[in-house]
């Protein structure tokens, strides 16, 4: 597959084409160290509750510096991601490496609210779809732990950010779970996700 032909593939994507998920496959054969593919791979692979799914979220999160965003992304629904790729580059040696420009989203990224998902999400496609025009800044690299045993399930990736697009959404019950997970995770702010919970069964009791 060319570059024209990928970026024609990428921006008419169809999660649920058995022939898409068939090209996915065939693309990540060819292409071992291209992320782009196996991203959406693991979406689908997610969606379908796939018994790969487990094994390929280990692959792939050992790859990636901020786990919080790779579980965002794989619950990312689809109609909310735009493809407004206008090119891919074939040779992935590229200025910045992934995880380098992932700290940089880390060091820049402003507060955790829903309206700050869509701009967190397009600089992320910015680096997936436009790798070559990121240009490399003084980063220092932050090394942690990313070994298969760290990552035990996607309890750990919760982030508050996904529980307020729940919330958003009015997915009212994965809302609440994702403020108990929270609370689990951030005792000392227990009784800031207490009141998240309380004011969801206020908005269910409305409905």
């Amino acid at each position: 597959m060319n570059k024209t032909k990928y970026q024609k593939f990428i921006d008419d994507f169809d999660p649920n084409s058995e022939e898409n998920i068939e090209q996915l496959e065939s693309l990540i054969k060819e292409y071992p160290f291209f992320l782009q593919p196996k991203l959406y791979y693991l979406k689908i692979l997610k969606d379908k509750k796939s018994k790969k799914y487990d094994s390929e979220l280990k692959k792939i999160a050992v790859s990636i510096y901020d786990r919080s965003w790779l579980f965002d992304w794989i619950n990312l629904p689809w109609e909310t991601k735009k493809h407004n790729n206008k090119s891919i580059e074939k040779d992935i040696s590229i200025k910045m490496n992934f995880i380098d420009w992932i700290n940089y989203i880390e060091k820049n990224k402003v507060d955790n609210n829903v309206e700050s998902v869509d701009k967190k999400f397009n600089l992320i496609e910015t680096f997936l779809n436009n790798p070559s025009k990121i240009e490399k800044e003084d980063i220092k690299r932050n090394q942690k732990d990313i070994s298969f045993e760290t990552l035990t399930s996607e309890n750990e990736l919760m982030t508050e950010t996904l529980a307020k697009i729940y919330l958003k959404q009015k997915k009212y019950n994965k809302a609440k779970d994702a403020f108990k997970i929270l609370s689990l995770k951030y005792p000392e702010k227990n009784a800031f996700f207490a009141n998240q919970i309380k004011k969801i069964k206020k908005l269910e009791n409305k409905k």
